[in-house]
């Protein structure tokens, strides 16, 4: 009798182990960190900014996703981006203000820079993939095309799983090129 006792009891315990494991792993895999605040889209026109990104994608709160958009971020062309996208992510996310601008700048700024092999042809001009371009909000549509035409830095890999990144950046209007 003794024995079927400690089996009872032992089997008790291995179901209640089992069972605060089992709310335990629940309750981690599907804890939201309640610390982010919610992004105000009260005052967007249309679309979102880089900030926004930078909490939905990389997790930071509102506050600290400003001050590094503001900073600067960098914005990263992979292999399988095309120029609808380029044009319409930074659109999207406050870069660039107007589209239609934007790829008249992109087709007559100069292109000092030849592409390289699979770069994304924009008229007569090229913007290299597997690169990441410093921006920063305020530039104009022409200070944007300047850059993603003449101010590649080159990935190592050939994918990169985000658009933005914190970046610092500023753009040296007097002498219309990047500086770091």
């Amino acid at each position: 009798m003794r024995n079927k006792e400690i089996n009872t009891k032992e089997i008790i315990l291995i179901t209640l182990a089992c069972l605060a494991m089992a709310v335990g792993s629940y309750t981690f895999f599907t804890h939201k960190d309640t610390r982010f605040e919610a992004v105000d889209l009260t005052n967007r026109a249309e679309g979102k900014e880089v900030e926004d990104y930078f909490v939905e994608k990389l997790g930071m709160n509102s506050t600290e996703a400003k001050k590094i958009a503001d900073e600067g971020v960098s914005f990263y062309i992979t292999g399988n981006t095309t120029l609808d996208a380029i044009v319409s992510n930074l659109h999207y996310y406050g870069l660039v203000k107007d589209e239609k601008a934007f790829r008249e700048a992109l087709t007559k700024t100069a292109d000092t820079l030849p592409g390289k092999e699979n770069a994304i042809k924009v008229g007569n001009n090229t913007i290299d993939i597997h690169a990441y371009y410093g921006l920063k909000k305020g530039l104009t549509a022409w200070q944007v095309a300047d850059v993603l035409l003449n101010h590649p830095s080159y990935l190592r890999g050939e994918e990169y799983n985000y658009i933005f990144m914190p970046g610092e950046y500023y753009y040296d209007a007097a002498q219309k090129t990047p500086a770091r």
